[in-house]
């Protein structure tokens, strides 16, 4: 469970459930249930990180092949970067 980013206390409460048997299950399943809705949540917040990471590494990559930009102020780049004119 360990290797499914499970947290100790939910690993701990969900062995202690197991180890009272089968009356159990419906708790455990929903346990397991609940902890893939929260992976599924993270897997969201990670793809929207790398999709805006990659719009960043794209928009540098745009800069670095124009060596007008060398000069560029901090904020010229800021509304470049926001209004995508690269």
């Amino acid at each position: 469970m360990r290797t499914a980013n499970i947290p100790i206390h939910s690993i701990k409460e969900y062995v202690s459930l197991l180890i009272q048997g089968g009356k159990t299950l419906e708790q455990r399943f929903i346990m397991v249930q609940n902890h893939m809705k929260e992976i599924k949540k993270q897997m969201i917040h990670l793809q929207n990180a790398l999709n805006l990471t990659q719009k960043k590494l794209l928009f540098y990559e745009n800069l670095l092949a124009d060596s007008s930009y060398k000069n560029m102020p901090y904020s010229e780049e800021w509304k470049l970067f926001h209004h995508g004119e690269t």
